[in-house]
């Protein structure tokens, strides 16, 4: 014989459920700080390519490496404050993200002087 209790049945179905949404926020948190640490390999390789001055290359370092520290603190720590952490986290991950694309238009200007000094020698 089977007996039904609908509230015990949700109440489980919902403490799963928080305990899926948690496992998933940990895993979350330690791909970002694995993905960050291997952009910011990948972007030492290519700070000497970078046509923006030693101030500003250090600026943006800083600017990426503090918002790609962050980033995945705060997620974790999501998992016990709410939402506020999370709106954070968001915050660190746009750092990151607007330094990348600092980086990416020195990048861009190195390469359009490069091609600029190439065309000059071949005159």
């Amino acid at each position: 014989e089977m007996t039904t209790d609908p509230p015990a049945a949700r109440e489980t179905v919902l403490a799963y459920r928080g305990l899926q949404s948690k496992n998933a926020i940990t895993a979350a948190a330690h791909s970002h700080a694995k993905e960050m640490g291997l952009m910011a390999i990948l972007l030492a390789f290519v700070q000497n390519y970078v046509l923006l001055s030693e101030r500003w290359k250090l600026r943006w370092a800083r600017v990426f490496c503090t918002g790609s520290a962050l980033l995945p603190v705060f997620i974790f720590v999501a998992t016990l404050v709410g939402l506020v952490s999370a709106a954070f986290a968001d915050l660190c991950g746009g750092l990151a993200l607007a330094a990348l694309i600092a980086m990416l238009i020195g990048l861009v200007r190195y390469s359009g002087a490069e091609d600029a000094r190439v065309a000059r020698a071949e005159r």
